[in-house]
């Protein structure tokens, strides 16, 4: 009974010590969990298994780190930072176009105000310094086919003649050098009297008819 007892406590001592290897011993084929990595210098993030001698498969640069608790939360204020921004830059570019869009409409009202304020001003100069006109205003004209004359309201000529129905009625004109009357045909811009070879000439306005 001695040597039994002794065998089995001897089992059973071998039994424990192999439980507690097994227990104590790493179990190689349970995988190891991924976390979120980070590079400190091209900001690379990937989710892989890390260890020490990783290296960033970007830059290659040493400062290839998992990212804590703290990184997540210092990247939220960047993400809302740089929103805010985009934010900002967007309303002064809305406020920029609706400034350019008021001093246009501005510009282009004042344009109109002066452009209609100096037409107001013509006419009113025009209204105010303008010559009456005679009443009955009539001008002598000359059929240069039978030589008839008549007096007619002003008309750019030739006009048609009241006796022969020809249009070869022209002005008379009267040269104020001489004092004479003469029928002008000519159609140069400085029209000269026939008898002097002078411009100062004017259309002969008789004051009563014939």
């Amino acid at each position: 009974m001695d040597e039994q007892d002794r065998s089995n406590q001897n089992l059973n001592r071998q039994n424990r010590n192999t439980g507690i290897e097994t227990a104590g011993s790493p179990d190689e084929t349970q995988p190891q969990a991924k976390c979120l990595v980070k590079c400190q210098e091209c900001g690379e993030r990937q989710k892989i298994v890390w260890t020490p001698e990783l290296n960033c498969p970007v830059c290659s640069s040493k400062k290839f780190f998992p990212v804590v608790q703290v990184d997540s939360f210092e990247e939220k204020q960047e993400q809302t930072a740089e929103i805010t921004i985009e934010k900002e830059k967007k309303t002064q570019i809305r406020i920029k176009k609706e400034d350019i869009r008021k001093a246009a409409s501005v510009f282009f009202i004042l344009l109109l105000t002066v452009i209609w304020g100096y037409i107001g001003i013509m006419y009113i100069n025009m209204y105010f310094n303008r010559k009456n006109a005679p009443e009955n205003l009539v001008w002598e004209y000359r059929c240069t086919t039978c030589g008839n004359r008549f007096l007619d309201i002003p008309r750019i000529a030739p006009i048609r003649c009241q006796v022969c129905n020809s249009k070869t009625a022209y002005v008379t004109f009267i040269c104020n050098d001489t004092g004479k009357r003469f029928t002008l045909i000519d159609k140069t811009k400085v029209p000269r009297s026939p008898y002097t070879n002078s411009a100062n000439i004017e259309v002969f306005r008789p004051k009563s008819g014939y």
